[in-house]
């Protein structure tokens, strides 16, 4: 046992989280350890957009100014690379430009993004920024503008300190926390996994903070639920609170996560429990943040789904037409939970489908990289006997997609599937590029390798397909494609050489 009777959000155990978002860089969603997927996906950034440009249209700008986008806890960098393009799709040129701030605790994940070759050119070029923000303590955020304010908050409440609190009759009690870790030193990387956390009933409570904000959300529930267990997420309320305070009450605040939107959901849930992969994360209290957002005056819009539930807190809530418009018609609607039900299915069922429904449904995913990796072995049985048109439409849809490509180090090669697709259909040029790319983020496959020289022997390039069959040959005397390929070649002409 390490810590008896203690407050929830005091626990040792946010410390432990804390260390290993410090010891694990963004390799931690690269192995996809900690998920990510869903709320880094081009269909979400795009769904975001509508809503944001709804949002700035209800309220008002100064041209002059960005808008700003504030990511809390941005993780792989993965959505702001994707909202950036989707902004300048949504708008045109000659619209309101965007400044996306990537933001985490953590000084390390800066310097992870700043290196990063697929943003760099964004930073370079001023359309994403990097600061350090902690949700759970900063007051500051350097260079807002005098524009309204989006935020954005995946994934990211419910890894930071809550509390929970019984509610019986009337009856405030808060549940203190037992937990109990093995005799394991304290900066072992596998602590997490050993955790358990029991809780006891504490004395009755009444403002339990002392701070009006959070006391009042609380004693909403205290006044509305008969009985049950309530969670209060403590630092994301004082962060919303925050917020507000340093965009002048004129904020959007879109959240993706996991846990109760409305009142009727929260009834019947016992004490959080944490869901462990690498960090842990518990369900966070999403309608406790749209009661803090309410006493600011403002609204909650939400969606709640299967997979994955998405809110709109909007600051100020009033003449938010067009916003709740957009947030209908793209995330409730259309959103991404829906989708992610169909990618489902999609991935049963693509196997008998043709290119053009195929490319149909990625299409339909804001041309997502990892919807594409799903249907390449489909695409690559197709490739040989597609017509002219399909082809077109298909190289295309590949060159979207690789736009909307950000590598985070995850197994498998995009690029190299896409150059097999290629050279299927005999796109010889096209397919060379997605094999280099392939080389350039993966080294020197030996499969990769022979691919290239093919490509570049079927281009009038043979001297160097020679010498890269040759190459494979010395890692794989008996390669049966690269004596082929030799074979093929034959002796070189001096026009060759």
């Amino acid at each position: 046992m390490i810590e008896r009777g203690q407050r929830l959000s005091r626990s040792v155990i946010w410390k432990l989280q804390r260390r290993y978002f410090e010891r694990a860089g963004i390799a931690a969603w690269g192995s996809n350890t900690v998920p990510h997927y869903i709320t880094n996906t081009p269909l979400l950034a795009d769904r975001y957009v509508r809503v944001a440009v709804a949002f700035v249209r209800d309220l008002g700008i100064d041209p002059a100014h960005p808008i700003d986008v504030v990511e809390l806890g941005a993780g792989t960098g993965r959505l702001a690379y994707h909202f950036v393009g989707a902004w300048h799709r949504a708008v045109g040129t000659d619209g309101p430009k965007v400044r996306y701030v990537l933001t985490d605790f953590h000084a390390e994940r800066l310097a992870e993004w700043r290196r990063h070759p697929s943003l760099r050119h964004l930073i370079d070029e001023g359309q994403i920024e990097l600061a350090r923000f902690d949700i759970e303590c900063d007051r500051e955020l350097d260079r807002l503008g005098p524009n309204p304010t989006i935020v954005v908050a995946n994934y990211a409440f419910d890894s930071v300190p809550q509390d929970c609190f019984y509610v019986e009759d009337g009856v405030l009690r808060e549940a203190l926390v037992t937990t109990t870790i093995p005799s394991m030193q304290l900066d072992d990387p596998a602590l997490l996994e050993h955790v358990t956390l029991a809780y006891e009933r504490g004395p009755e409570c009444q403002a339990p903070y002392g701070e009006p904000f959070l006391d009042g959300v609380l004693e909403s529930y205290r006044r509305t639920l008969a009985s049950g267990v309530v969670t209060m997420p403590s630092a994301a309320l004082r962060c919303v609170h925050r917020l507000a305070e340093l965009t002048s009450g004129r904020m959007l605040m879109l959240v993706a996560d996991n846990g109760p939107t409305t009142l009727d959901s929260i009834a019947d849930r016992g004490e959080p429990s944490m869901t462990l992969h690498g960090s842990f994360s518990m369900p966070v209290n999403l309608h406790a943040i749209g009661e803090g957002v309410r006493a600011l005056g403002g609204e909650m819009l939400a969606a709640p789904g299967e997979s994955i539930q998405i809110c709109a807190y909007v600051l100020p809530g009033t003449e938010i037409a067009a916003t709740r418009a957009a947030f209908k018609a793209a995330i409730d609607l259309t959103g991404p939970d829906r989708f992610y039900a169909w990618k489902s299915a999609f991935a049963e069922e693509h196997y008998t489908w043709q290119i053009g429904e195929l490319v149909a449904f990625i299409r339909a995913s804001e041309w997502d990289p990892k919807v594409l990796a799903t249907c390449l072995p489909r695409l690559t049985e197709l490739a040989t006997t597609a017509r002219d048109a399909d082809r077109d439409v298909l190289c295309d849809a590949l060159a979207r997609v690789w736009d909307a490509y950000l590598p985070i180090g995850e197994g498998g090669d995009l690029a190299f599937g896409i150059g097999v697709l290629l050279a299927r259909m005999r796109c010889w040029q096209d397919a060379e590029r997605y094999f280099q790319r392939s080389l350039a983020h993966h080294g020197a496959d030996i499969s990769t390798v022979i691919n290239l020289a093919f490509c570049e022997h079927r281009l009038g390039r043979s001297a160097k397909a020679r010498e890269r069959a040759q190459q494979v040959l010395a890692v794989d005397p008996a390669h049966p494609s690269a004596r082929a390929l030799l074979t093929e070649i034959g002796p070189l002409e001096s026009a060759d050489l």
